[in-house]
């Protein structure tokens, strides 16, 4: 940590810092890692470039380095026969693949040694070269339209309810490490975009797997009646889980900017609406091992 702080302005967060210069020296370094901790490295350092924070710009790459998990060598698309990618039908295939049946093989969830971390390496032991192969094999087409597409099964994915109707936690996490893969990917050279988006799908579908592959809903109807965002930011900030305002101010800034194409036209006040409703103060969570 006291690394990077030392390569940012030290101003006490009284300007905004860009970032891009140490984004430049370090990520080409740490992308083919940057799927560790349930994503959260990625996330502090997406929040910190987005509101210019360096000492968190500085925290998130610290992060990254100390948490650097590789899930296996990617490499570039091959530029003949590029279609765009379609995250959700790639993962309806994973889901509908025996090979991918044992993933959790050897999983206990009554061990003590349980966890998150502990289904990703147990993912990676048991089908790790599989989902390399997926991920080497798969068209990325477009980054940019690439990443639209990864948001807006990222949106279905955080909206997916599953045991007791809760919403399941990492899955949460899944979107919000898309609203700061969004704020990273502004800030790469065009070099590292595709790259980029290759890792984050490959941990995109790690957590996926990790979770169950539940089935997802390529449709839904997003029931907005009854709110408005100021309801609905309101509340955002009122609930003492400190993870509905971060999903509810993402969505509030990607229907702004026109995100999600394809979905029910409610989706991004819905889905704020849904997670709220069913999160609470985070009593609404599904965990695996519960």
């Amino acid at each position: 940590m006291n690394y990077y702080k030392s390569k940012v302005p030290n101003d006490g967060g009284t300007s905004f810092y860009d970032g891009t210069p140490l984004l430049d020296e370090y990520f080409p370094k740490l992308i083919s890692g940057l799927c560790g901790h349930a994503l959260h490295p990625l996330i502090t350092l997406g929040f910190g470039l987005e509101f210019g924070f360096s000492s968190v710009i500085a925290e998130g790459l610290a992060y990254l380095s100390a948490s650097y998990t590789p899930l296996g060598e990617l490499y570039p698309s091959i530029p003949v026969d590029q279609h765009p990618l379609k995250c959700l039908d790639l993962l309806k295939s994973i889901r509908e693949n025996p090979s991918f049946g044992n993933a959790l093989k050897g999983y206990n969830k009554k061990e003590k040694k349980r966890g998150f971390q502990t289904r990703v390496a147990i993912v990676k032991e048991n089908v790790g070269h599989l989902i390399c192969d997926v991920v080497n094999s798969t068209s990325i087409g477009s980054p940019l339209a690439a990443l639209d597409d990864i948001s807006a099964a990222a949106v279905l994915l955080l909206t997916t309810p599953v045991s007791e109707n809760k919403i399941d936690f990492f899955l949460l996490h899944i979107f919000t490490s898309c609203h700061a893969a969004r704020c990273v990917f502004a800030k790469l050279p065009e070099n590292l975009k595709e790259p980029f988006i290759r890792y984050y799908l490959q941990g995109l579908i790690y957590v996926y797997i990790a979770q169950e592959m539940p089935m997802v809903d390529s449709a839904p109807v997003f029931d907005s009646s009854n709110a408005n965002w100021q309801s609905v930011l309101a509340r955002a900030v009122e609930v003492t889980d400190e993870h509905i305002p971060k999903v509810v101010a993402a969505l509030k800034q990607w229907e702004e900017h026109g995100v999600l194409h394809g979905l029910d036209e409610n989706v991004y006040l819905g889905a704020a609406k849904l997670v709220e409703d069913l999160v609470g103060n985070g009593e609404g969570y599904s965990f695996l091992e519960q």
